[in-house]
């Protein structure tokens, strides 16, 4: 089998870059934004299989921890990359 010139790899390489940018374009152009769509979608809290509406931010941020310690586990003392 005979190798492909150096010129056709180029060619192709660079024709190939161009349908992909053209192609992400399209694709781009297709989907705009939508200025009427919320920024953050409204969240709502299950509390005794009650909902209740998401607070609001004059209620403030209220933040809980959300990572505990395991208790069965050993610690990762040392690992070993091949």
């Amino acid at each position: 089998m005979k190798a492909a010139p150096e010129w056709a790899l180029k060619v192709g390489s660079v024709g190939l870059t161009m349908v992909t940018a053209v192609v992400a374009a399209v694709f781009v152009g297709g989907h705009v934004k939508n200025s009427s769509a919320p920024l953050q979608p409204k969240v709502v809290a299950v509390a005794n299989g009650e909902i209740q509406p998401s607070p609001t931010p004059a209620d403030g941020v209220h933040l809980t921890p959300s990572v505990r310690q395991g208790g069965a586990y050993q610690p990762v003392t040392s690992t070993y990359a091949s």
